[in-house]
């Protein structure tokens, strides 16, 4: 009965948090979160993490939205070992370490989650807490894209542009950004602007890449503006 009631504490936070069947109200789910936690409530303890982290509901404590990452990072919670990733390769509530952040972000990888997959294959990429190995970034990226991961799917088209662990394939980059695209990610719009000005991997058309370049900068990617 502790754990429904821990369970209903965390919903009705929830609730309160996204302004669901009642007014938003974050003071009101942060101290749901917290009453939960206590009671060792995975997600609400991951909740209360997001809360410190963005300060929603409560002061902004980087170095407590942190240290309930750890909690349940450790518990094997996929979304926050992403976070807890995320601290330490930005140094969030916690000193640097980009190996620290390699190694969340493969344990959650390992639990098949495709943003941790994608962000792995950038750590391999960009030699970020491990040595860069484009063949392995290649397969992870391909693997988020077909998970259906947005980022995923552009990171794809940019190696086959660049022959990033892969051959050149401006066929196969157009036609990744164009589904990326559709699916509403800011920066392929940009890079199909770059295609139709130049002719890679469709035929030039410098109407079609102002359309795309405009269609980026409203989105608010920086470089299209």
């Amino acid at each position: 009965s502790n754990q429904n009631n821990s369970n209903s504490l965390f919903l009705f936070g929830y609730f309160n948090y996204l302004g669901i069947e009642t007014n938003e109200n974050h003071e009101k789910a942060f101290n749901l979160f917290i009453n939960a936690s206590k009671k060792n409530q995975i997600l609400a303890q991951y909740y209360v993490g997001i809360c410190y982290l963005y300060g929603r509901g409560t002061l902004k404590n980087e170095k407590l939205a942190f240290e309930y990452f750890v909690k349940v990072a450790n518990k094997d919670y996929t979304a926050g070992q992403i976070f807890l990733g995320c601290c330490y390769e930005d140094g969030i509530g916690i000193k640097k370490d980009l190996k620290m952040a390699f190694y969340w972000y493969e344990k959650a990888a390992n639990n098949e989650n495709i943003i941790a997959i994608y962000n792995l294959g950038i750590c391999y990429k960009d030699g970020v807490g491990v040595e860069k190995d484009y063949n392995k970034s290649f397969k992870l990226f391909e693997k988020s894209a077909k998970g259906g991961d947005l980022d995923g799917i552009t990171m794809l088209g940019f190696c086959y542009i660049c022959g990033i662990g892969t051959n050149v394939n401006n066929q196969k980059a157009f036609e990744l950004f164009q589904k990326s695209a559709d699916l509403g990610n800011k920066v392929a719009p940009y890079n199909l602007g770059i295609m139709y000005e130049y002719g890679r991997g469709i035929k030039k058309d410098i109407d079609k890449a102002v359309y795309w370049y405009k269609k980026s900068a409203k989105q608010g990617y920086q470089k299209a503006q």
